[in-house]
């Protein structure tokens, strides 16, 4: 099941964390979770808007896979 959420958090060292539009705790994805097609780059901004699925991560909890780009945050800004 997909779900939509905001990036909240992008750490230049490859990771970051997902507000979940539905609410509740920061759920953390690691750049190598982005689905990108091409040569694009595996990166996303604090804003961007995403898709995603959960998935277990160890003994930290959720993780998000399969993080899809929706609109940038750039493009969410200049929509308002």
């Amino acid at each position: 099941m997909r779900h939509r959420g905001v990036v909240v958090e992008w750490r230049e060292n490859s990771f970051g964390f997902l507000q979940p539009a539905s609410g509740g705790f920061k759920i953390f994805f690691h750049w190598r979770d982005i689905e990108a097609s091409g040569d694009r780059f595996r990166r996303l901004d604090v804003g961007d808007v995403v898709e995603f699925e959960y998935d277990e991560c160890n003994e930290h909890g959720l993780k998000a896979a399969r993080v899809i780009l929706i609109q940038r945050a750039a493009e969410t800004e200049k929509a308002s």
